[in-house]
C-alpha cells in the first residue's frame, strides 16, 4: 500500500502559497504580466499598422484606376449634360482634309468659339486656301449673339459680302444637339436649325485610355468617335468620316468649361 500512496502522492497537485489564498480571503483581483501586456500591445500595433497599409494601398490603386468606366449610352447621356450645363465654353479647333491631295477635299478651316449661359455666342470660322493659316483667310464666317438677337456675316478676303440677323433659339441644348449629332464646328451657322438631324444609333465603346475612354456611333452616312474626360464628361477629341468623299479630322487647341468670360465678346458687330 505505502508504494501505491507514494504513486498517488506525485499526482496529487502542488500546495497552493499562501500569498493565492490570501487574494482568494481578500477577494484581489492578481496583478496582470506587464511582460504579457507589451507583448499584446505590440501585436495589436502592428496588425493596425498593416491595415492601415493595406487601407492607403487600395485608395492609392482606387486613385491611380481613376472613376470606373460607364455604359457608352451612359457616357453619351453625361457628355450631352456637360455640354447643357457650362456656364462657359471656350473652344480653339481645326479642320484639316485628311487626303491634302484629293480634288474631293474640302477647305482647311480654323476657328473659336465662346459660349456662355444666356444664349451667348461669338464664333469666327476661317478657311484657307493651303495649310498656311497666317494673313487673310480666303472667307471669314462670323457668328455672333448677344442673348436678344443674333447677327451672321460672311467675309471673303477680309471684305463683308452678306449679313443677315435674327433671333437665337436656346443655344446652350442646340449645340450639344448639333454637336453629338456629329456636326462639325465649322458648320455652327446649322444650329439654329436643330430639327433635321437625325437620330443617333449604334453607341458603343471605342478604344480608347483610362485618362480618354471613348465612344463611337452614327448619324445618318456619319460615324462619330469621341474622347472624353471621365470625371467631368468634356470632350476631348473628336473624328468623324462620312460614307462620301471628303473625310475631315477636327482637333481641339482648347476646349474649357466654366472659365471667366466677358459680356464685351458677345457684341454685335454692328453695335461695337
Amino acid at each position: 500500500m505505502s508504494s501505491i500512496e507514494d504513486l498517488l502522492r506525485e499526482f496529487r497537485p502542488a500546495k497552493e502559497s499562501e500569498e493565492f489564498w490570501d487574494r482568494v480571503r481578500e477577494d484581489r483581483v492578481p496583478e496582470p504580466d506587464r511582460r504579457a501586456r507589451g507583448r499584446e500591445g505590440w501585436k495589436s500595433a502592428a496588425a493596425a499598422a498593416v491595415l492601415l497599409a493595406l487601407g492607403l494601398g487600395l485608395v492609392a490603386d482606387i486613385l491611380r484606376s481613376g472613376p470606373a468606366p460607364v455604359a457608352p449610352d451612359v457616357a453619351l447621356g453625361r457628355i450631352r449634360q456637360a455640354l447643357e450645363t457650362a456656364d462657359t465654353a471656350c473652344i480653339r479647333f481645326a479642320i484639316a482634309p485628311e487626303d491634302e491631295a484629293s480634288p474631293a477635299r474640302g477647305p482647311r478651316k480654323t476657328g473659336v468659339m465662346f459660349l456662355k449661359r444666356g444664349n451667348k455666342v461669338n464664333l469666327s470660322v476661317k478657311e484657307w486656301a493651303s495649310p498656311d493659316t497666317r494673313g487673310v483667310p480666303q472667307r471669314e464666317a462670323r457668328l455672333i449673339s448677344d442673348g436678344n438677337q443674333m447677327e451672321r456675316c460672311l467675309l471673303s478676303r477680309g471684305t463683308e459680302i452678306e449679313a443677315e440677323r435674327s433671333k437665337p433659339e436656346s443655344l446652350s441644348s442646340g449645340v450639344a444637339d448639333w454637336y453629338l449629332r456629329g456636326a462639325d464646328l465649322a458648320s455652327w451657322p446649322a444650329v439654329v436649325d436643330v430639327t433635321r438631324g437625325e437620330a443617333i444609333r449604334e453607341v458603343k465603346s471605342a478604344p480608347g485610355s483610362s485618362n480618354a475612354p471613348a465612344i463611337s456611333y452614327k448619324v445618318g452616312p456619319v460615324s462619330v468617335t469621341l474622347w472624353y474626360d471621365p470625371t467631368t464628361f468634356k470632350p476631348l477629341r473628336r473624328s468623324f468620316r462620312s460614307e462620301g468623299p471628303g473625310h475631315a479630322t477636327e482637333t481641339y487647341q482648347e476646349y474649357e468649361f466654366n472659365e471667366d468670360m466677358p459680356d464685351s465678346l458677345f457684341v454685335l458687330a454692328k453695335e461695337k
